[in-house]
């Protein structure tokens, strides 16, 4: 089963772009904002707020990227380590 990644979290594509992040963004957090949804949103709401901290901020992305590359590649991810 393949895990889940921010992209599809926030459902882009890998190339998209800062601003395609951002939109996607800020259309499910005001769907999936506990004040909207309901208490049973929270998870979700928590899911796309950390998939957009880590895409919305070059560096990080980057890292996450390499980590997506290198899982591909069959190599152990190493959880929390900068690329």
């Amino acid at each position: 089963m393949e895990s889940k990644t921010y992209y599809m979290i926030l459902g882009v594509s890998s190339t998209e772009s800062d601003r395609g992040i951002r939109a996607a963004y800020r259309d499910l957090a005001k769907r999936l904002h506990p004040d909207v949804a309901g208490e049973q949103a929270t998870r979700s709401f928590q899911e796309v707020s950390e998939a957009y901290g880590v895409l919305s901020d070059p560096q990080r992305r980057r890292e996450y990227n390499n980590q997506l590359r290198r899982a591909e590649d069959g190599e152990p991810a190493v959880v929390g380590a900068a690329a």
